[in-house]
């Protein structure tokens, strides 16, 4: 059932080759879209906030 997928559904040597790259870049992004959003938002609170007041 497994062995016999259609040519258009093998694995070449670029698509292994080029796979762990862009999951790598996905989870450094995914930890990164986390520290921009905190900096973001105490960048908010730490000027736009008093710019309000001041």
């Amino acid at each position: 059932m497994f062995g016999s997928r259609p040519a258009t559904c093998q694995e070449t040597e670029s698509t292994r080759i080029d796979q762990p790259p862009i999951v790598g870049l996905i989870y450094i992004f995914n930890v990164l879209r986390f520290f921009w959003a905190d900096l973001i938002y105490g960048v908010a609170i730490g000027i736009g906030v008093p710019s309000l007041f001041y």
